[in-house]
């Protein structure tokens, strides 16, 4: 009967013993799931993170390009306002110089022949004294040579007057006698009269 009991419990060891090793099995193949699981989340993770910092790095790097990019914008709208003001400047000499240029004819072509005479008297007579003040006396001697100066003060003086308005004479007074001085309009004016003068007289020459 022991030997009945044996035999049968020969097959309850064995298959107790291959579940166990089955157990083992599964639990080493399961193991080594979990393990090569975590290595593949480990590695998604590196390159995750990998990626991360490339995306970081890059976005820096947009970050100093748009501001260099707003620093040539900046220089660039600097250097065009400064273009656009000398440019500015630029016509507005150019512009000075042409407006007192027609200013000068415009004052010429106003001026009476008595009044360009009278004008290129002072203007000599000045010329003479080294640019200082001319008595309107000696003025009168060289206009009026054979009349009295009270003859024609009042009239001398109505032209030293207008020559005055126009900005040509600056009129003085010293003590009981006056005095006429050539302004710097007068200098600009008194130039291109005498170049008038001086193409006329050539142009008449040649006539002859």
């Amino acid at each position: 009967m022991g030997w009945f009991f044996k035999k049968k419990e020969e097959p309850l060891e064995r298959k107790h013993q291959e579940f166990q090793e089955n157990v083992k099995t599964s639990f080493t193949h399961l193991k080594k799931d979990m393990h090569e699981m975590a290595n593949w989340m480990k590695e998604i993770h590196i390159k995750t993170e990998h990626h991360h910092t490339k995306t970081t790095h890059h976005e820096k790097r947009i970050e100093i390009l748009e501001q260099k990019l707003e620093q040539v914008l900046l220089l660039l709208s600097q250097l065009d306002q400064e273009e656009q003001s000398q440019t500015v400047v630029a016509q507005k000499e150019e512009w000075k110089p042409a407006q007192e240029s027609l200013s000068i004819i415009d004052t010429i072509n106003e001026l009476t022949t008595t009044q360009k005479m009278i004008f290129g008297a002072v203007l000599n007579l000045q010329q003479q004294f080294g640019y200082n003040a001319v008595s309107t006396k000696s003025l009168a001697k060289v206009i009026y040579p054979d009349k009295e100066y009270d003859q024609v003060r009042s009239t001398l003086s109505e032209y030293l007057a207008m020559l005055a308005t126009f900005g040509l004479l600056a009129k003085k007074r010293k003590g009981k006698e006056s005095f006429v001085t050539i302004t710097t309009t007068g200098l600009k004016i008194g130039k291109v009269i005498k170049e008038e003068q001086t193409q006329r007289a050539k142009a008449s020459k040649k006539r002859r």
